[in-house]
């Protein structure tokens, strides 16, 4: 019984990890095109 919920704990770290791991990717890609998107924004008014 004790080995069966170690492996979901288990299971849902893993899970939790990906989430996570998926979250800061988008957050790292939203936050490059927004600085892209700034940069030009400078670039046109300069």
């Amino acid at each position: 019984m004790k080995n069966a919920k170690q492996n979901t704990e288990s299971k849902l770290m893993k899970q939790f990890d990906l989430d996570l791991r998926n979250l800061l990717l988008a957050d790292l890609k939203a936050h490059k095109r927004k600085s892209q998107f700034v940069s030009k924004q400078l670039n046109a008014a300069a």
